[in-house]
């Protein structure tokens, strides 16, 4: 579940480039009335953001596992100082869920109803995913490149994104 630095940058073919969100890494297990948000250290999220709770209860497909991040905006980029405010706090009040608000970007589909799909080809995943939920209010799909990786790499400098180490 974790991001392999490299220094690398390349444009290859069968490769899937997106962004790298500066948040708080999460799979999302649905089956029936049975919702659970879990962070890659295997903690229960449920308490800490409950609108995303109430977001994944409103989706019509109630059988996946999904993956994504958990994150919130400063001035535009994501930012993960500002996420920690809400990080700390089991419960947190009603006036920080407003003063910090959240939104999950998924990016995986891991299982979709009874079935295993963990070795479909990531971009026929991400496909289900689009297909399998709706994406609104605080849940969005992370958008993604199969070309150029090069120039979206640069673009993601110029915008000040997490993983740019340098400017190009």
């Amino acid at each position: 579940m974790l991001a392999t630095l490299t220094e690398e940058r390349f444009s290859r073919e069968g490769w899937v480039f997106e962004p790298k969100w500066d948040g708080e890494r999460c799979l999302v297990f649905r089956h029936g009335g049975e919702l659970r948000l879990y962070s890659r250290h295997r903690k229960l999220l449920n308490e800490r953001y409950p609108e995303l709770v109430a977001a994944f209860r409103r989706q019509e497909n109630d059988s996946f596992i999904a993956d994504g991040e958990i994150v919130t905006f400063q001035d535009g980029v994501t930012s993960f100082a500002k996420l920690q405010q809400r990080m700390q706090l089991e419960r947190p009040p009603p006036e920080l869920v407003r003063k910090v608000p959240v939104w999950f970007y998924l990016f995986d589909l891991l299982y979709l109803d009874r079935y295993d799909i963990r070795k479909v080809p990531l971009k026929y995943r991400k496909e289900l995913l689009r297909k399998t939920l709706e994406f609104k209010d605080r849940l969005q799909f992370t958008e993604h490149r199969e070309t150029e990786g090069e120039a979206y790499y640069r673009q993601a400098c110029r915008r000040h994104w997490e993983g740019c180490h340098r400017q190009e």
